[in-house]
């Protein structure tokens, strides 16, 4: 079974709302054999849309870290300098770092990263797991 990179909106549906996941993305992230692997810019990016508001469902954004990570038996793709390395060798059709960050590490952890982000789906820079 593949290991899969959550981009943050997986991560987030996944957690909070996961009707929102198609369910071919449920059924594959549901499979005991599947590794899943969150990077800690996702981790930014939530704590981001915490503070703005955006995440009303979190009451302990620390806390409901801990527990999604623990819950889904979620690993750390730590930004390495593999990771930091790998940025340099594809390209996107934009300049959101976060982006360039989770393909990079996709890329440099040999994962498979579950995302609907057209921009970076059409870009082909990683494999992809569509959530349809």
């Amino acid at each position: 079974m593949a290991g899969f990179l959550l981009d943050t909106h997986i991560w987030l549906w996944m957690s909070i709302t996961p009707q929102r996941l198609g369910r071919v993305v449920r059924r594959r992230l549901e499979d005991p054999r599947a590794e899943l692997w969150v990077s800690p810019v996702s981790i930014f990016e939530a704590q981001a849309a915490y503070r703005r508001g955006r995440l009303r469902e979190i009451d302990n954004f620390t806390l409901w870290v801990s527990d999604s990570l623990s819950r889904f038996q979620i690993r750390s793709a730590d930004m390495t300098r593999d990771v930091a390395m790998e940025g340099h060798t594809f390209s996107l059709p934009h300049g959101d770092p976060a982006d360039h960050v989770l393909v990079a590490t996709a890329r440099a952890y040999g994962l498979v990263l579950v995302t609907d982000d057209e921009r970076i789906i059409e870009s082909q820079a990683v494999s992809i797991l569509v959530n349809d």
